[in-house]
């Protein structure tokens, strides 16, 4: 997709597309923002100089403002003064050993609390900085800042962004995913003891709960997912709908009720398994595997000619939608799009 303008849009309009642009269309939009409210504030600061030397230099004794008043002056002083001092180096000319100390600098800054003016407001609001964001297309940094359970980004240096020394109290992501000890992961070999163990209830009914209500099953059979090993019992209710429950949950309420027919045939199948199935038996039981992969082969050939009855119009009208300037121009700009680094420390507990 070829890179927007957003130099022309109207802030209104950049403010809008914030809610529904990429991760990197966002870097892009929130860098433009950050001008225009740097531009305003030297053009007010500008306004406001004039006008107190029209009034015979009139200043405001230290004494009427607040303290984050005071703070929020001292620190638009001291960057108006640093940026006297040194010219100001552009993003894209930064080097990567300049990006990679930039990042340093800013991940130090991580949990500590801020004084924000998200764009489109005229109010200083508090938050905290959770993460540190790069765009590798426009070379930018920014904080990720949250504020009030929302989030707002602020590129390194800006005005409307001011850091102070106290650090809050946040929970590592990966910390509030996690209670308690992690459990170890089972083994194939414990989930095969374990799915050996619960099938003497093939064919028994239970409660299982259901929103805020109970319903009565019967286990219809075990599932072992080798990826995972999970064991699971397949349930199914009166309408013979199935419901999953590992075997190990604690929710399930067994009854002394039994499905026979089900009951009957699991135990044969079981004890069929333990004392070894004969030449026949496992004749019979091979040729139901093959008459299920049959139907599967045949419902997948199926679905794959209903595919193909899209695909193929689908690549010629692709075909020759490359071939016109739109289509050159979409196949130069993924040739140069980069995707945004992001690092991103803390989480909010809220969220």
């Amino acid at each position: 997709m070829a890179t927007k303008n957003f130099e022309k849009l109207t802030t209104k309009k950049l403010n809008a597309l914030l809610n529904s642009a990429s991760e990197e269309e966002k870097a892009l939009i929130q860098a433009e923002l950050d001008k225009r409210s740097e531009a305003q504030a030297a053009a007010a600061s500008a306004q406001e100089n004039m006008e107190a030397k029209g009034k015979g230099h009139y200043e405001m004794e230290a004494s009427e403002l607040s303290p984050e008043e005071q703070a929020i002056v001292d620190a638009a002083e001291a960057e108006e003064k640093a940026g006297k001092a040194t010219s100001k180096k552009t993003n894209l000319s930064l080097t990567p050993e300049e990006i990679e100390a930039r990042k340093a600098e800013m991940t130090e800054n991580i949990g500590h609390v801020v004084k924000v003016m998200p764009n489109g407001e005229v109010e200083w609001m508090e938050g905290y900085i959770s993460g540190v964001q790069h765009d590798k297309r426009s070379n930018a940094c920014m904080y990720i800042v949250k504020v009030n359970g929302k989030t707002v980004r602020k590129a390194y240096g800006a005005k409307s962004l001011i850091i102070t020394e106290e650090v809050k109290e946040i929970v590592k992501a990966k910390e509030a995913k996690v209670a308690g000890e992690p459990r170890a992961k089972r083994t194939y070999e414990e989930a095969e003891e374990l799915r050996d163990n619960a099938k003497p209830n093939i064919g028994r009914y239970a409660m299982l709960p259901v929103g805020e209500e109970k319903i009565k099953v019967y286990a219809n059979g075990i599932m072992l997912d080798k990826r995972s090993n999970a064991v699971l019992y397949a349930f199914k209710n009166e309408e013979g709908k199935t419901l999953y429950k590992a075997v190990d949950n604690k929710s399930i309420e067994w009854l002394d009720e039994w499905n026979e027919e089900k009951r009957n045939r699991a135990s044969s199948e079981y004890a069929a398994t333990k004392a070894g199935l004969n030449p026949k038996q496992k004749l019979e039981a091979l040729a139901a595997k093959v008459e299920k992969a049959k139907e599967a082969l045949a419902k997948a050939q199926e679905r794959l000619d209903s595919l193909m009855a899209l695909y193929e119009p689908a690549k010629a009208a692709c075909e020759e939608w490359l071939t016109t300037d739109e289509g050159k121009a979409f196949v130069e700009s993924e040739a140069t799009e980069q995707p945004a680094e992001t690092t991103e420390e803390a989480a909010d507990p809220m969220e």
